[in-house]
């Protein structure tokens, strides 16, 4: 456990940095400048969190299997193609002056804790008989590479439908991958139509501010844009659609299709979610701001986020960090706050590389790969060797299939895979900014993944802007893998940041997203074809309403709002179909009294979403076969679509018709009967949702091992499901079991009248040690909607001091 009062002399820092905890193990950090207190945030994060920092770096780097042996080379082979370390490497070398000491003297900080530690090492490290290298600002910034991979779902989905087009016809391919509705929200509903844009740029929209509200001010020396590493051609007439082949993918076997789905390991599937909104002074009690964010990742134990502050004559900043990485992530200065969300804009593209003798072809004709060999150690046996290749568009991840002579090879381009990314200058810069000018100007520099940043004031401004690199395209939308050896499907360039969707003191003064589509189908360049769904955001919407008189309580409240919009929008489509049975007969009563709260402590969310979900899987095994697990989560808007005018659905090629979609719905609820009857009994009102549903944080390493893992993990019942704005993710298994394992790590609600009386909860604890008091003492807050604020904690008297050494 970590040494929390007393004197510490270590080198590194100029003057004595106090360190007090409060009563959660929250520290406050009181430093004489910026550096040394990047320095003490370097060492707390060593204290609590060392072996999650190990661990996360190790994925980045692609060297699980020196630890954990050969069960971890698909991920280290992944990881190596990819090359983020290297990319991160490369990032470290060309930092801005400023940015480059806050690494370095964070670095310092958990290099000081690494060798002056007391005590021994965390448990992990010592069941794996290892101890921690020092740490390198390269290390910090691979975090940012890996953001970039799991916040990106768009190679993932193009994989996907690439398979699904083997066996669908387009008309049933669009309603699987169904377009965002014209009846939900848009974040940024009313952008000005593009003008023609001068050669050679490519066209792109104005200032992308929505042409009903206020334009906002100009940001400050922007960052220039940097055209992407493929083949340049001039587009005068923006992105042209449809001037690809019918089916790009026809290059590739469902065979190579299934496998490459299969290989794509854990650490780089995507993972799409968050809330945030801001709301003006004239609907607050205060007169000020409020500003509500909960960002939505993978639980585990202990959860991403920790939280500081830190005071400092230079930076005054409080909020959610990331254990590995010097700065505030999410959080306020004394003058503003800021939140986040994933944009979803399509920022990665698959091409279909056609070898030619030994390398590749290209428009200009043959091209030799570019080679790197990767060494990759594995703990109880030999090394392996990985050659990597790579073309014109980025890596072959199709080598790590393991055979290169099928003729079959896809190179992926990402905007997180671009080497001069200077994100971590953005969130530098975005710590100190004072008002909107500078918010957006440190923002310019902010190129992967793409979010969408809130902000407030303390003048009463709110806004958000969307940066990050998004990729112009020669043509297509993005949606499949395109044939990469004619040029026709190149990247361009990069959508300016000044024409970036943006909004600033709205007439409604009102910003909300949730993930949901953005901007209107007037915006150009595309940013994407397909959209999350936008039930949370409309809950949110509908909650709020024209209220005034808001306070931060009734933020909280609607953070832990469990009503789910999507079941509320598809229930009266399922209940038209009649019930087969007295049991269904009793479910469909239930369900018609249900106001679509997701409580934990009734039956009707376990009735409803396992209905839903034998709905979906019965329509899509009878067309996809065994591809149907791939789509396991719920599609609500392809089941819409289904039970309002797609019913080509419920006949199945070379199966009898049903009579209607209506015996299939009714025969999908006597399903889900059946089985809720196996598996919780007889008593319908017994069932419970949040026996089903239990939120699961499962540790890094001990959550792998028999028998501690059942003492380590923690694990509590739940509301919430994937639609409401409590998110409450869950993962499909057998026994209908939904494991809430996907949700809001950290919720923070900012008070622009008062920025120290800002509130926060993580969802575990601050210590990453199961044998801390604060491994876990904050899951009760988090479960019932509690919280705590900087201003109102209690400090505890002993404090921590980090004085130079002489």
């Amino acid at each position: 456990l970590p040494r929390t009062a007393g004197l510490m002399r270590l080198k590194g820092i100029a003057d004595d940095v106090v360190i007090a905890r409060d009563e959660f193990g929250v520290p406050r950090i009181v430093a004489q400048s910026a550096e040394d207190a990047y320095f003490a945030l370097g060492y707390v994060h060593a204290q609590d969190r060392l072996w999650q920092m190990e661990w996360q770096r190790r994925v980045g780097q692609g060297r699980l299997s020196e630890l954990v042996g050969a069960t971890a080379l698909p991920v280290d082979k992944f990881m190596r193609t990819l090359g983020l370390y290297h990319l991160a490497e490369y990032s470290a070398e060309h930092l801005a002056p400023a940015t480059r000491r806050a690494l370095e003297a964070y670095s310092a900080g958990v290099n000081a804790y690494i060798a002056s530690r007391g005590g021994v090492l965390p448990p992990e490290f010592l069941l794996l008989r290892t101890t921690p290298e020092p740490w390198k600002p390269a290390d910090s910034l691979v975090w940012g590479r890996l953001m970039g991979l799991q916040l990106s779902l768009n190679w993932y989905d193009e994989l996907l439908r690439a398979r699904a087009a083997k066996t669908l016809p387009p008309d049933q391919l669009a309603d699987l991958f169904a377009a965002y509705p014209a009846d939900q929200p848009v974040t940024i509903a009313a952008m000005s139509p593009a003008p023609a844009a001068p050669a050679p740029a490519p066209a792109i929209s104005p200032a992308a501010v929505p042409a009903a509200e206020t334009p906002a001010p100009a940001p400050a020396a922007p960052a220039p844009d940097v055209p992407a590493p493929a083949t340049p051609a001039p587009d005068t007439s923006g992105q042209k659609q449809g001037a690809a082949p019918a089916d790009p993918s026809r290059e590739l076997s469902a065979e190579f299709l299934d496998r490459m789905i299969e290989a794509i390991p854990a650490p780089a599937m995507p993972r799409l979610a968050s809330n945030e909104w801001v709301v003006a002074g004239n609907h607050t009690a205060s007169g000020k701001p409020l500003l509500a964010n909960d960002p939505h990742l993978d639980y585990g134990a202990p959860i991403l986020w920790y939280l500081a502050s830190i005071v400092s004559p230079d930076l005054t900043v409080a909020g959610a960090t990331v254990p590995g990485v010097p700065y505030v992530v999410l959080g306020h200065n004394e003058r503003i706050a800021w939140g986040m969300t994933t944009t979803s804009s399509d920022t990665m593209d698959l091409y279909i590389e056609k070898p030619e003798g030994s390398g590749y072809l290209t428009p200009d004709g043959p091209r030799p790969f570019d080679l790197r060999n990767e060494t990759i150690r594995v703990r109880g046996q030999a090394s392996v060797q990985l050659a990597v290749r790579e073309t014109r568009h980025g890596p072959i991840v199709s080598d790590i299939l393991g055979d290169r002579a099928d003729g079959q090879l896809l190179a992926v381009s990402a905007a997180f895979l671009r080497p001069e990314d200077t994100t971590v200058e953005a969130i530098h810069l975005l710590n100190r900014a004072r008002n909107w000018d500078e918010f957006t100007a440190a923002l310019a520099k902010f190129d992967s993944p793409q979010q969408n940043v809130s902000y407030a004031d303390v003048d009463g401004n709110i806004g958000l802007i969307a940066p990050g690199k998004v990729p112009i395209r020669k043509a297509g939308d993005g949606t499949m893998p395109m044939p990469g050896w004619t040029g026709d499907n190149d990247w361009t360039g990069w959508i300016p940041y000044q024409q970036l969707p943006r909004t600033y003191d709205p007439p409604s003064g009102l910003i909300v997203n949730a993930n949901n589509k953005l901007v209107g189908d007037e915006y150009k360049p595309l940013l994407t074809v397909n959209w999350p769904d936008g039930y949370r955001a409309r809950r949110i919407l509908d909650l709020l309403g024209q209220r005034t008189g808001l306070t931060a309580n009734d933020m909280s409240a609607i953070q832990m709002d469990s009503v789910s919009a999507m079941a509320l929008d598809l229930k009266p489509l399922m209940l038209r179909a009649a019930p087969i049975g007295p049991r269904a007969t009793a479910a469909r009563i239930l369900l018609q009294a249900w106001d679509g709260r997701t409580d934990r402590h009734r039956p009707e969310t376990l009735i409803f979403d396992s209905w839903i979900g034998h709905l979906q899987r019965d329509l899509l095994d009878a067309w996809l076969g065994s591809d149907a697990k791939e789509f396991g989560s719920p599609r609500p808007l392809f089941l819409k679509r289904v039970l309002t005018d797609r019913r080509v659905w419920c006949t199945p090629p070379g199966k009898p018709p049903p009579e209607n979609c209506d015996k299939m719905v009714a025969q999908a609820l006597a399903e889900t009967i059946a089985d809720l009857t196996r598996d919780y009994g007889e008593d319908m009102s017994a069932w419970r949702w949040g026996e089903a549903h239990r939120v699961v944080f499962d540790p890094l390493l001990f959550g792998r091992i028999p028998v501690i893992d059942d003492l380590t993990r923690i694990e509590a019942p739940a509301d919430g499901d994937w639609f409401t704005v409590n998110r409450g993710g869950y993962a499909t298994h057998e026994m209908d079991r939904y494991p809430d394992v996907h949700g809001p790590g950290v919720r923070a609600v900012y008070d622009l009248a008062d920025p120290a009386a800002s509130r926060f909860v993580i969802a575990t604890g601050q210590s990453g040690n199961p044998l801390s008091d604060h491994w876990d003492d904050l899951l009760g807050r988090w479960l019932s909607g509690g919280w705590f604020s900087e201003e109102a904690s209690r400090l505890r008297p002993d404090v921590l001091t980090l004085a130079p050494s002489p």
